[in-house]
């Protein structure tokens, strides 16, 4: 590769320069041409514990009669607009279809699609485990999960654990990984942050080849304690066409009225059978607010507690497991109401759990900005879509997370306490106010 970020797509030059793909059977790897792939994509989200894409293209070399699959198959991508090429490795999860693709040859091309998931979830969702541990962090526990029971040793893949601050005595029963890890994800309590919304996923952050595994949680990601920020801005199309972090297009999904009633709070129950004490744990929107990393000064809803909307019965027995799980699951339902899609030329630089800032201009006020929307962003998807004879045939969809209001003229919202915004000519900034 020796275009730079900013090179452009001159249908002159092949595709295969920006990405190519190849099937590893069990007698050697297949290249499949790029005029021949008709689709080709692969997502990674904070919400989802294992990557997923799928591709479909046209079988001209005969590949259901040279190489039968039988599930050991790979696939192989590698793309890059940069000057050194990213490689990812696929298994073969699904045949999803085979069919004629033209009917005026009795030598008829094959239409196939196969979805691919990432080399990790087969030990996520099938192998199963019985360990026990004593008074331990739970994110020890994940790492030694992490280390000992999905074979990290030869996969290229490396981690990023945040430290818990609670231990516990856990015995993991014959379970999966993905089972226990969501167990103790609900239980975990960040010694950064203080607080649980804890997340288990993989992305492409990742220096060496392969993936990364990442069991952190939303404040972590909100408060950007990594700094991962993109030093350039993202801007719209007609306020600058050069710019790598340019946006072609896009759309704001907004307030979902179903979950804003769980938003408003509620009570958690369970039973100490030691002490013969029944919990409850009332969770509020105000208080639940002043817990959140924010990125913005405002909140995205006024004072809207309510906590007799719902009562959840669980069979916990202890007080701060139930503070957990109302608090995990009031975050992210927060985080998703109000939700930016944009779609940018391809970077392999580019991850799930990332923060970005766009200049968004403001419609009102000429060379201004939009005062509610700009500011920070967190990625919360990016989904790497690689098409051939296009303008730009690596595009990403990032859809990003919006938390509060930058700063909106109203005295209805609530005030964040934790806040995360930018100062555009000093470096970011975390403020936490009393």
């Amino acid at each position: 590769m020796t275009q730079g970020p900013n090179w452009k797509y001159n249908q002159n030059q092949a595709d295969s320069r920006v990405y190519s793909a190849m099937i590893i059977t069990e007698r050697e790897p297949l290249l499949i041409e790029n005029t021949y792939i008709q689709e080709m994509y692969f997502v990674e989200d904070i919400f989802k514990q294992c990557l997923i894409g799928k591709i479909s293209f046209l079988d001209r070399g005969g590949l259901m009669e040279f190489a039968s699959f039988s599930g050991a198959e790979k696939i192989a991508i590698i793309y890059s607009v940069g000057e050194s090429d990213r490689t990812l490795l696929f298994d073969i999860w699904k045949i999803g279809k085979i069919q004629q693709a033209a009917s005026s040859k009795r030598e008829q091309e094959q239409l196939m699609e196969i979805i691919f998931v990432d080399p990790f979830y087969t030990s996520y969702i099938l192998t199963r485990y019985s360990r026990s541990f004593t008074n331990q962090k739970i994110s020890d526990i994940v790492k030694y999960t992490l280390d000992k029971m999905m074979f990290y040793e030869d996969s290229g893949a490396t981690y990023n654990i945040e430290q818990t601050s609670n231990s516990m005595d856990y015995v993991m029963p014959y379970w999966t990984p993905r089972q226990s890890l969501g167990y103790l994800a609900k239980r975990a309590r960040g010694t950064d942050t203080g607080e649980g919304g804890y997340l288990c996923y993989n992305n492409t952050k990742n220096d060496k080849t392969g993936l990364r595994v990442n069991f952190v949680s939303l404040n972590y990601l909100f408060a950007d304690i990594e700094r991962t920020l993109d030093p350039q801005q993202y801007r719209m199309a007609d306020m600058d066409s050069t710019n790598r972090n340019v946006i072609l297009e896009w759309w704001i999904t907004g307030m979902d009225k179903t979950s804003q009633v769980r938003l408003k709070g509620g009570t958690w129950k369970g039973y100490d059978f030691a002490r013969k004490k029944l919990l409850d744990e009332e969770l509020q929107y105000k208080s639940a607010m002043e817990r959140t990393t924010i990125l913005g000064r405002q909140s995205l809803f006024g004072p809207i507690d309510d906590p007799t909307t719902y009562v959840t019965v669980t069979g916990e027995s202890n007080e701060d497991t139930l503070s957990n799980f109302a608090y995990t699951e009031w975050v992210k339902r927060y985080s998703m109401q109000q939700v930016v899609n944009i779609i940018v030329q391809g970077d392999e630089n580019r991850f799930a759990g990332q923060m970005i800032q766009i200049e968004w201009p403001s419609r009102l006020k000429e060379q201004g900005f939009n005062e509610a929307l700009q500011g920070k962003f967190l990625i919360k998807s990016v989904t790497h879509t690689f098409s051939s004879g296009k303008e730009f045939p690596y595009t990403q969809r990032l859809v990003l997370l919006k938390n509060g209001y930058h700063n909106m003229e109203t005295e209805w919202l609530l005030p964040s306490k934790i806040i995360n915004t930018t100062k555009y000519d000093k470096a970011p900034t975390i403020i936490r106010r009393s």
